[in-house]
């Protein structure tokens, strides 16, 4: 079933616009850039509060990144589904402060590290896991808040 493209879930995804170039506001590149800067500090403060110990699959990251999906879930649904609706800040939350958040980097990491130690399997359900719950806790957050959404209006 294809939503119309006022409710798409990237309000950024544009099938339109493929072939011409869209320009930068440089506005819009400082809002994600300071959202960003943000985002990784507060995973790093995280991350060093609760260590993961070298023996375990990253559970830190894992919940890093399974808030932050949920908490952009929530986001789009309540607030940014449609492209032109609240630009900035959309940018700074979502793209900034929890794309700045969340890790693929820090599950990469964690895998190669298993892989490397043989726990190949491990490896594999990590990256498993992590698309299962990233995706289930970003949809919880689209369904409540389109549940927001509609409450408002």
């Amino acid at each position: 079933m294809e939503l119309p493209l006022q409710q798409t879930v990237d309000p950024d995804f544009d099938p339109l616009r493929t072939a011409r170039r869209s320009g930068l506001n440089p506005l819009h590149l400082l809002l994600v850039l300071a959202g960003g800067a943000l985002g990784t500090f507060a995973r790093q403060g995280i991350e060093a509060g609760f260590p993961t110990d070298h023996q375990a699959i990253g559970q830190t990251v894992l919940i890093v990144n399974a808030v932050g999906c949920l908490l952009i879930g929530l986001l789009v649904g309540a607030y940014f589904q449609r492209r032109n609706e609240h630009v900035g800040a959309r940018l700074f939350l979502t793209t900034g402060i929890l794309g700045g958040w969340t890790t693929y980097g820090g599950v990469t990491v964690l895998s190669l590290t298993l892989a490397h130690r043989g726990s190949v399997p491990e490896a594999m359900g990590l990256w498993a896991l992590t698309l299962l719950t990233n995706i289930g806790f970003a949809s919880l957050g689209f369904w409540l808040g389109n549940l927001v959404r509609t409450r408002r209006a």
